[in-house]
C-alpha cells in the first residue's frame, strides 16, 4: 500500500511497532512522589517527569481498569511474545526472579539471593520460602530448574540465555546454573520474561491463556483483544499485598481512544509514547485533573531495522545510502512532539554506555553516489519499507520514504496489521521495517538480538546482521566484571552499527503512565528486602502495591 504524506501529521509517532520476546525488561527514569501532588525532573535536563498526588494509608479493593496500547499474544514465558504489554500484564501474574533496583541494577525479587562464583560461570540462586503458586504447589528448587530449562529449550527464548550449560536443584531452596563462559549480567535476564517462573505441572503453551504464577493477581475472565480481568490471589506471598480487589485490562490501541477513556474516566490508568498526546497528558496534570509520569532513562528505540540477508539492504552501499538521505529535523518534523528525541545510537547521552560516534546522516549527495554506483551494477533499486498500518506509523514511513525516493531509492511502504508485521519480521520476510525495541539498562539485555544467528539455534538478530567484530565486543561486554572493559566494549558495539548500518536510528521513545488522581503508589515500591525500587522499566510497572483512594 502507498500512501499519502500529508495526512493525520498532528497524531504523528505512535507505537510504530512493538519490540517482541520481552526477555528483558527495557530502561527507565525516576518518577517523584509527594503529599498534595509535584513534579519531579531528570538532573540537568529541565524537564517535567511526574506530577502525582501521594500520602495515605493504603485501603484495600476496587478495580483498577488500565487502556493498554495492544493486545498480548498470551502469558506462556516459553512460547509467547511478551511486548512491554506483555511484560506489564505478566508481572501481575508472575513475580520476576530479579528485579531492578532504583540504580537499575538486578537484585533478588521472587529469589531471595542470586550469587556468582569468583568468574561468574557459576551463579546460586537461592529462593525464599513459604512461596507458592496459584495452583497450592511450592515454589521450589525443581520449579525454578524445571522453568530455566523449559526456557533453555524453547526456540523462542533459548538464545536469550544461550550460556546456560546445566541447571541442578541441589536442595528444596538452592538452584545450581553452571555457564559454558562467564556471564557477569546473568540476573538481568531474570528481570523479565526468562525469570517469571511457571507453575511446572502445566505444559509449555498451557500457560497462554490459563497461566499458573506466584504473582499477586490471576485471571478471572478473559477475552482477547477485549478485556483482561484478574483477581487478587488471596495466599500472595508478600503479606499485605495487592491491595486491589481487580486489575482489569482493556487494550486500546488508538491512542485517542486511550486519551479519551482516561479523560472520560472510563479509564483509570494509561500509557502511551505519542508525544503530541503527552504534551496533551502534561498539560492536564499541571492543571490537577490528573497525575503523569515520564520515564526518563535508557530507553527504547524507534528505528528503521534492515534485513541485511536479503535484496536490497544486503548491500551496505544501499543501507548507508538510506541512512545519508534521512534528515533527522524533516523526520522529526512529521514526529510532531516537541519533546522528541532524536537518536544517533541504543544507548541514551545521558547513559554511562553511551559514546559518540559518526553515525552516517544527512548527506543527501553522498546518499545518490552510493545508489549510483550500485543502480551502475545492478539496476534500478525498489525498496519496501513495513510498518504498522496505523496512521501515525504511515506517517513516519512517507516521510523516510519521501527522502529515500529523493536519492534514488523507489520504495513502497507496506502497511501491515501488528501480528503479520511481527511475524513476517520474525520469519525475515522483510526489506525494511519500522521497529521499536531495545533499551535495556545493562546492555547485556540486549544481546541476544544483536549476536549473529548461530547454526541450529533460532536466532532473535532480526535484522540478520553478521559481524565478527560486533560479537566479539558482546562477549567481552557480557564475560568481564571491570566496568572500564565493559564500556569499552560497548563503546565498540555502537561503532559497529554505524559502520555497518543494520539500524537507521530515528528517535527515543518517551514512555509516559497517565493515572487518575484516585490511584495510589502505582510506580513500583520496595523490593521485597526494602531496597529502593526502580520505578518504571520502559513503561513496565507491577500493580502489587497501587491502591485506589475512593
Amino acid at each position: 500500500m502507498r500512501t499519502a504524506g500529508s495526512a493525520a501529521r498532528a497524531v504523528a509517532r505512535g507505537a510504530a511497532m512493538v519490540a517482541v520476546v520481552g526477555l528483558v525488561a527495557a530502561g527507565c527514569g525516576s518518577s517523584s512522589d509527594d503529599q498534595g501532588g509535584s513534579e519531579g525532573s531528570a538532573p540537568g535536563d529541565g524537564e517535567v517527569t511526574a506530577i502525582t498526588v501521594g500520602g495515605g494509608e493504603p485501603v484495600d479493593g476496587g478495580r483498577l481498569v488500565y487502556g493498554i496500547e495492544a493486545e498480548t499474544s498470551g502469558f506462556d514465558p516459553y512460547l509467547d511474545r511478551f511486548s512491554p504489554v506483555g511484560l506489564l500484564m505478566g508481572s501481575a501474574v508472575y513475580d520476576p526472579l530479579a528485579a531492578f533496583d532504583a540504580d537499575y541494577v538486578a537484585r533478588p525479587y521472587l529469589a531471595e539471593a542470586i550469587e556468582p562464583d569468583d568468574d561468574a560461570t557459576v551463579w546460586t540462586i537461592t529462593l525464599r520460602e513459604g512461596v507458592t503458586f496459584h495452583d497450592g504447589t511450592a515454589l521450589d528448587a525443581a520449579a525454578v530448574a524445571t522453568h530455566l530449562q523449559r526456557a533453555k529449550e524453547s526456540f523462542l527464548t533459548q538464545s536469550a540465555i544461550r550460556p546456560i550449560e546445566s541447571i541442578e536443584a541441589t536442595d528444596d531452596r538452592t538452584v545450581t546454573v553452571t555457564m559454558s563462559t562467564p556471564w557477569v549480567a546473568f540476573p538481568v535476564a531474570l528481570t523479565g520474561q526468562g525469570g517469571m517462573v511457571a507453575a511446572p505441572s502445566v505444559e509449555p503453551g498451557g500457560h497462554t491463556s490459563e497461566p499458573i504464577g506466584t504473582g499477586p493477581f490471576v485471571i478471572s475472565e478473559r477475552t482477547p483483544d477485549e478485556h483482561t480481568l484478574m483477581a487478587a490471589y488471596p495466599d500472595y506471598w508478600q503479606e499485605g499485598l495487592p491491595h486491589l480487589a481487580e486489575v482489569e485490562f482493556v487494550p486500546a490501541p488508538a491512542v485517542g481512544d486511550r486519551l479519551e477513556g482516561i479523560q472520560s474516566g472510563t479509564f483509570d490508568m494509561i500509557h502511551t509514547t505519542n508525544e503530541v498526546v503527552n504534551d496533551q497528558l502534561l498539560a492536564a496534570a499541571r492543571e490537577g485533573e490528573l497525575q503523569y509520569v515520564r520515564d526518563t532513562g535508557e530507553q527504547e528505540e524507534l528505528f528503521v531495522m534492515f534485513n541485511t540477508a536479503a535484496p536490497p539492504f544486503d548491500d551496505l552501499r544501499l543501507r548507508r545510502a538510506a541512512a545519508l538521505a534521512v534528515d533527522i529535523d524533516t523526520y522529526l518534523a512529521a514526529s510532531a512532539g516537541e519533546l522528541t528525541e532524536p537518536a544517533d545510537g541504543v544507548f541514551s547521552p545521558g547513559s554511562s554506555w553511551y559514546a559518540p560516534v559518526d553515525f552516517p546522516r544527512d548527506d543527501p549527495e553522498a546518499a545518490r553516489a552510493l545508489v549510483d554506483e550500485y543502480v551502475a551494477e545492478n539496476g534500478p533499486v525498489a525498496a519496501e519499507l513495513s510498518c504498522s498500518e496505523s496512521e501515525d506509523s504511515l506517517v513516519l514511513c512517507q516521510s523516510i520514504a519521501d527522502q529515500w525516493d529523493e536519492v534514488g531509492i523507489s520504495t513502497t511502504i507496506v502497511g501491515q496489521g501488528q501480528t503479520d508485521l511481527i511475524n513476517f519480521t520474525i520469519a525475515g520476510q522483510y526489506q525494511s521495517v519500522l521497529w521499536r525495541q531495545f533499551g535495556s539498562p545493562d546492555p547485556d539485555g540486549d544481546y541476544h538480538w544483536w549476536i549473529g544467528p548461530v547454526e541450529g539455534e533460532t536466532s532473535l538478530n532480526f535484522s540478520r546482521n553478521a559481524d565478527p567484530e560486533l560479537d566479539a565486543a558482546l562477549d567481552e561486554g557480557r564475560q568481564s566484571s571491570d566496568p572500564e572493559v565493559r564500556r569499552e566494549a560497548y563503546r565498540r558495539v555502537q561503532e559497529r552499527f554505524a559502520e555497518n548500518v543494520p539500524y537507521l536510528w530515528l528517535e527515543r521513545i518517551g514512555w509516559v503512565i497517565v493515572a487518575d488522581d484516585a490511584v495510589r503508589d502505582f510506580p513500583n515500591q520496595a523490593l521485597p528486602d526494602g531496597t529502593p525500587s526502580a520505578p518504571f522499566v520502559n513503561g513496565i510497572h507491577r500493580l502489587t502495591y497501587a491502591w485506589l483512594d475512593r
